[in-house]
């Protein structure tokens, strides 16, 4: 799913919350079905995704 930068902006914050915990569920899914295929490259770029998911996470709970 293709979201525009505006949408997500005019979003209300409970919303984008729960779009961003929604994410990160989804993540941490891949991340075990990844871990299953012991490919040490797919599990960095999904730890880059959590990793990125926590950074604007923090930011919107300032």
């Amino acid at each position: 799913m293709v979201m525009s930068s505006k949408l997500a902006n005019d979003s209300e914050p409970d919303e984008m919350a729960s779009r961003m915990e929604r994410a990160v569920q989804q993540a941490l899914d891949l991340r075990q079905t990844v871990a299953e295929l012991f490919d040490p490259q797919l599990r960095e770029l999904v730890d880059v995704v959590l990793i990125e998911l926590g950074r604007r996470i923090a930011t919107l709970s300032r």
